[in-house]
């Protein structure tokens, strides 16, 4: 049987986190430098922009090897992340229209464009030169702009994949009744 996309996603974005958080953890070896070349694909790893475990916990952790991508990717992975955990738990925005793991629900465009404004205030202000963000403010947007996105991504896989599987099941069949009709 195969999995649905709702736990696809959470599979791959907890994998996803997974590395992220073990980066700063491991031994100077291949595997550290393969995953920060990886990940460096997806983020700029500006070392003034990225914080370390120290950072994250106050100094209970006393690693202060920094994190492989940005502090505002940092936020964004990992709430996307408590978004995707949490999606089946919170109140329909439709209540005539099912949420759960299979909903093809998709909200207003209006909470993705309002999540959205805080984290391009920010990083424009600062692209502009007229400030310069804070770590706190990275973690702050991207956290919100994340968990917010994962309210958008499931539903649209589960739209994505439920087209494909119908597309899947109707082409057989055409096949089926052109060669009865020959």
């Amino acid at each position: 049987m195969c999995l649905k996309p709702y736990w696809c996603v959470l599979i791959l974005l907890l994998a996803w986190s997974i590395l992220i958080f073990l980066t700063p953890f491991l031994a100077p070896s291949e595997i550290k430098s393969g995953l920060w070349s990886f990940f460096g694909y997806f983020c700029h790893q500006m070392p003034e922009r990225s914080i370390s475990p120290y950072d994250l916990t106050f100094g209970i952790i006393q690693n202060t090897q920094k994190f492989p991508v940005c502090t505002r990717d940092l936020a964004f992975y990992l709430f996307f992340l408590v978004g995707t955990i949490t999606y089946p738990f919170f109140p329909k925005p439709n209540p005539s229209k099912p949420r759960g793991i299979d909903s093809k629900s998709v909200p207003s465009i209006l909470w993705l464009v309002l999540a959205s404004v805080p984290m391009a205030i920010d990083g424009g202000t600062q692209f502009l030169g007229w400030r310069e963000s804070t770590n706190l403010f990275r973690l702050l947007t991207g956290s919100l702009l994340g968990f917010v996105c994962a309210y958008y991504l499931i539903p649209l896989v589960n739209i994505l994949l439920s087209r494909f599987s119908k597309e899947s099941q109707i082409k057989p069949r055409i096949n089926r009744l052109k060669r009865q009709t020959r």
